[in-house]
């Protein structure tokens, strides 16, 4: 694996906070390592070592050692790992999980008997609820990490949908509805903005 020389992180505020919670910060390091394109779970270890050891110059293949004594290459290594969820979003396979969620989606607004004027209104606010689900602005730089999680909150919500009728949703006012599904979003720890529709 080849390591952009460019590369440069200015410590800013944010990087400060991450860095006084290290478990917070190794958990970003595991959740941008799962969205890798390349990410196996059989390899996963051996990945993490070669990354950290690359970004390290070979000091070192322990995420605790370069996060406690190399935070620079630590940093350095946490910008390459984001902007590899970037790219990884428009691969084939980020791809088949839009569609998915584009599916699951309009299926769970079919089944709560939601009904729109025409086939691309549904999907458009198919999108929208994925974008809100998924806190991005754009559906196309959704990391395929946060479309999984999307598509099964909604094949969730689908499968729980009698569920949701036995609560009253599905007669429910749009603002009920948005809160409920906004609260069944929130049950899978998606963290969202309001849903204001």
């Amino acid at each position: 694996m080849r390591v952009p020389e460019d590369i440069g992180v200015k410590m800013n505020n944010s990087m400060e906070k991450s860095r006084t919670s290290g478990k917070s910060a190794f958990g970003a390091f595991y959740r941008y390592l799962q969205g890798l394109e390349n990410y196996s779970k059989d390899y996963a270890d051996d990945l993490k070592c070669s990354i950290i050891s690359e970004f390290s110059g070979g000091r070192t293949t322990s995420l605790k050692t370069i996060y406690e004594d190399y935070p620079q290459e630590y940093f350095r290594m946490m910008e390459w790992l984001k902007g590899q969820q970037t790219r990884a979003a428009y691969t084939n396979e980020g791809e088949t999980w839009r569609r998915r969620v584009i599916a699951a989606i309009c299926s769970y607004l079919d089944a709560t008997g939601r009904r729109f004027d025409s086939k691309g209104k549904k999907i458009s606010y198919a999108i929208t609820m994925a974008c809100r689900s998924a806190n991005c602005k754009s559906f196309n730089k959704i990391s395929v990490t946060a479309l999984r999680r999307v598509y099964n909150t909604f094949g969730f919500l689908k499968k729980d949908e009698a569920a949701l009728d036995s609560k009253g949703y599905m007669d429910a006012t749009a603002k009920e509805w948005n809160q409920a599904v906004q609260r069944a979003l929130e049950s899978n720890n998606i963290k969202t903005e309001s849903i204001n529709n």
